[in-house]
């Protein structure tokens, strides 16, 4: 292995690894989970890297690959049914049920939970992480014109939200 592509990586990791654990725990609210994930993404980063797959722009390769373990996650979940749930005693409508961390967090979360999932994981990206929308658009292989649209705007729709709740 080349050495200076194994600074880069060790770079990039020191660099980015608490960003890309916190994009991941804002998308699935469970901080082993999202460790887990956000070392896997890593490691997915290191494999392609060894196997020579030509990597432009390592950061939004990490993003894309954390981005894709939470929605296979999140895909794997689905299958679960709640009827299974209900009979192991789990009530998701009863918020004594729900880990809560921070309330400020959680307050944070319930209000972003009312944009769709696609204008919360931009809104997440973008002014939680600060990924600039070209990396956005690397990392969601689409065009970055159509990001900066779409996040302009999902934050027009999160200040309504905020407006509403008089925040």
């Amino acid at each position: 292995m080349n050495r200076r592509l194994e600074k880069k990586f060790i770079q990039t990791y020191d660099l980015h690894f608490d960003k890309i654990f916190k994009y991941c725990y804002y998308r699935l609210s469970d901080r082993e989970l999202a460790k887990d994930l956000s070392q896997q993404a890593f490691m997915k980063t290191w494999v392609s890297l060894q196997d020579g797959s030509a990597i432009d722009n390592i950061r939004a390769f990490v993003y894309t690959t954390a981005h894709n373990l939470v929605v296979d996650w999140y895909r794997r979940k689905k299958e679960v049914s709640l009827e299974v749930l209900a009979e192991d005693g789990f009530d998701p409508t009863d918020p004594a049920q729900r880990p809560e961390d921070d309330a400020e967090f959680e307050s944070l979360l319930r209000i972003l939970d009312e944009l769709s999932p696609e204008d919360k994981e931009l809104i997440l990206m973008r002014h939680v992480e600060g990924i600039k929308p070209r990396e956005i658009a690397r990392a969601m292989d689409t065009d970055s014109n159509t990001i900066s649209v779409r996040i302009h705007r999902a934050t027009r729709k999160l200040k309504v939200i905020l407006k509403t709740k008089h925040i």
